[in-house]
């Protein structure tokens, strides 16, 4: 099964993908290529019912391929990538709070604010995919009142997750 191109408009937003499924091999194989260039982030979220907590437009790509005859085996065989770029949006604060460890109650205190939602300067995040581990080579969330870094990987396999975020207050 090949679909390409295959155009869709998610959220409001224009989405370009191609994917193909070939199960006739001795062990199936997939691959999936996605492009959303100004895709609504916060409408995508709200509208599948996944939070509410986010507000903005980014530019997604994903590229993955794999095989295996089950979802785990599949995922532990990934190649590829994914990328997100976003700018100018905002998360309410009780999100970026857990995210950040607490981070945005000490900020608060020091700057006599407390505001529903913060602003998000700029969201980069890129994972290469090698043999289904997942390690990011780019992971930021810049806010107006901290940048937050993270580094580490993931291995889609076995679910397992090393990774480590670091908060640090611009205050």
């Amino acid at each position: 099964l090949t679909l390409k191109p295959l155009g869709m408009t998610v959220a409001g937003s224009q989405i370009n993908a191609s994917a193909s499924v070939d199960a006739g091999a001795n062990v199936p194989a997939v691959a999936f290529d996605l492009a959303a260039p100004k895709l609504d982030l916060g409408r995508l979220l709200a509208e599948s019912k996944t939070t509410d907590m986010l507000q903005g437009t980014g530019n997604l790509k994903i590229k993955l391929a794999g095989q295996g005859a089950s979802i785990a085996a599949i995922a532990a065989s990934l190649n590829g990538g994914t990328n997100l770029l976003m700018n100018e949006g905002k998360i309410k604060t009780a999100a970026l709070d857990a995210a950040a460890g607490g981070l945005t109650a000490l900020v608060g205190m020091m700057t006599s604010e407390q505001s529903e939602w913060t602003v998000l300067n700029c969201v980069a995040s890129r994972f290469d995919i090698k043999n289904g581990v997942a390690t990011s080579k780019v992971l930021l969330a810049d806010t107006e009142y901290s940048t937050v870094v993270g580094e580490g990987s993931m291995n889609l396999g076995t679910e397992a997750l090393a990774m480590k975020i670091s908060p640090q207050s611009k205050s």
